[in-house]
């Protein structure tokens, strides 16, 4: 597993350095190489991610940028409907822990 490193992370309006891990890798489709972190939810208010950059890291994925941005189209298209926030969110959360699990994240 690669070491922690420092990398930028774009939360809401806000850019912050955050520590962390990086597999270079989409946890979607399984492409090697630059990738961005997709957070599925937003937990946090700006100000509090700016206080603790770490936040930023919550409820994230490593994705390529095709699956980042079919990821955000499925996400602001469960967010117009709110019956199906919840479903959404579930099925993001069971795919993320899926996708951990075969490669060995815990």
């Amino acid at each position: 597993m690669k070491p922690e490193t420092r990398f930028r992370v774009k939360y809401r309006n806000a850019r912050v350095w955050v520590t962390g891990r990086k597999l270079g890798m989409c946890m979607a489709c399984g492409e090697k190489g630059r990738t961005e972190m997709h957070h599925w939810h937003y937990a946090y208010t700006t100000d509090e991610v700016r206080k603790d950059p770490q936040l930023a890291n919550h409820h994230t994925i490593e994705l390529c940028f095709k699956c980042h941005r079919t990821a955000n189209m499925i996400k602001n298209l469960a967010d117009d409907e709110p019956r199906t926030k919840k479903v959404s969110f579930a099925l993001r959360y069971l795919f993320i822990a899926i996708e951990k699990e075969k490669l060995g994240i815990v």
